[in-house]
């Protein structure tokens, strides 16, 4: 059996699918970045280069002028899906975007994946890690940290983005709760 046929049922030649009807994908949601983020390290680990490629191109391709990441990608004409015209946007059709919980996803992926981190993935890296910096949800900073403990030494992120973390669990437990937030 192949443990990779479920995720490859749900790729298209853009990206993995948000969402998905029953054993199908529903291209009426489109993609999202944490979900491209999530199969690259998945495709990696069982170093499917296909898979991988697919992945990696959408994070390449999902780039904005800024050098940041758009967050979701729809298809322009949602009743055409095969005409491969759409566009990327930051926020989802009736919903708020958690972009930086996606940003957080993608950075981990980046360096945790066995890939070749070429100038354009490295600008990305770069981009996150900078704004890495200013992230305030506890799930984005903990992606990242995930993330940074591949690199081959540490990166002066992570010791503020560990100080931050142990600083938000400090301020939300209390008796019977012990969590970041």
């Amino acid at each position: 059996m192949d443990p990779l046929n479920k995720l490859r049922s749900m790729t298209s030649g853009m990206g993995i699918y948000q969402h998905g009807k029953f054993d199908r994908p529903d291209p009426g949601f489109g993609y999202a970045l944490e979900d491209q983020a999530r199969a690259l390290m998945v495709a990696s680990e069982f170093k499917d280069e296909k898979l991988k490629d697919v992945y990696i191109n959408f994070i390449l391709d999902a780039q904005r002028p800024d050098g940041l990441l758009y967050h979701f990608y729809f298809y322009r004409d949602i009743g055409n899906f095969s005409n491969g015209e759409g566009l990327f946007r930051n926020e989802e059709y009736g919903s708020k975007s958690n972009v930086k919980e996606a940003y957080g996803l993608t950075l981990w992926s980046l360096l945790a994946s066995d890939i070749n981190k070429d100038d354009d993935l490295q600008k990305i890296i770069k981009n996150l890690i900078k704004d890495a910096y200013n992230w305030t949800s506890p799930r984005a900073i903990s992606s990242a940290l995930l993330g940074l403990i591949h690199l081959d030494r540490p990166h002066s992120l992570e010791s503020r983005i560990k100080t931050k973390l142990f600083n938000y669990y400090l301020g939300s437990r209390s008796e019977g709760w012990e969590w970041f937030e």
